[in-house]
Order: C-alpha cells, then structure tokens, then sequence
C-alpha cells in the first residue's frame, strides 16, 4: 500500500492526512467546499487545512494550537507539505487497454 500522509516537522515530527475527516473538518472550519481550495490560501484556511490534517493524529489539537506552530518561518514547508499532501492522496488513474467491446471503467490503483 502506498503511504497516505505526509511527514512534517513543526513542534515534534508530524503526520498530516488527508481523508474525509479532514476535508469535512475544514468545511466546517471554514465554511467553504474542500474542492474549492485553490492556490491563494488565506491565513485562516491555512491553519484550518493544517489542524484538519494533523487531527487523525492528534484528536485533542485545537485550530489556536495548530496556529501556534505556523510561523513566518515555516509557512513555506507547511504549504510544500500541504500541496504534496494532496498529490499523495489522489488516487492514481491505470489506463486499461480495453478490447473491441469493452466497455470496462480503468480501475483506480
């Protein structure tokens, strides 16, 4: 199995995932759709993603304690992280060569 997180260093070593959990926790967070994140994060969507992903490993982890562990100093590894958190959590597409006929959908690896 591929691995579906991302490892990140901010207080202690972390490991961010990114599952229906989390994408749910940062639309209520937020009140925007996770499928509409895009390139220009705000300060208050950054922190949101962070603390969504960062949840399956720490429950008890507030978005005030995620935000005390993002600095100006770190935020580019944060975003660097967060976009190949997204990348790691996409399902990779198989193309199938299909037969005369076939009409079978490609299987998601």
């Amino acid at each position: 199995m591929e691995r579906d997180y991302v490892e990140i260093e901010l207080d202690k070593p972390r490991r961010l995932r990114l599952d229906l959990n989390a994408m749910s926790d940062f639309e209520k967070a937020t009140g925007k759709n996770f499928s509409a994140i895009g390139k220009d994060l705000s300060a208050t969507e950054i922190r949101a993603l962070l603390w969504a992903c960062l949840k399956s490993e720490d429950e008890k982890m507030t978005p005030h304690d995620v935000g005390k562990l993002i600095t100006m100093n770190n935020m580019g590894d944060i975003i660097k992280r967060i976009t190949e958190l997204y990348k790691v959590s996409i399902p990779k597409v198989t193309r199938v060569k299909k037969s005369k006929g076939d009409s079978a959908t490609p299987p998601l690896a």
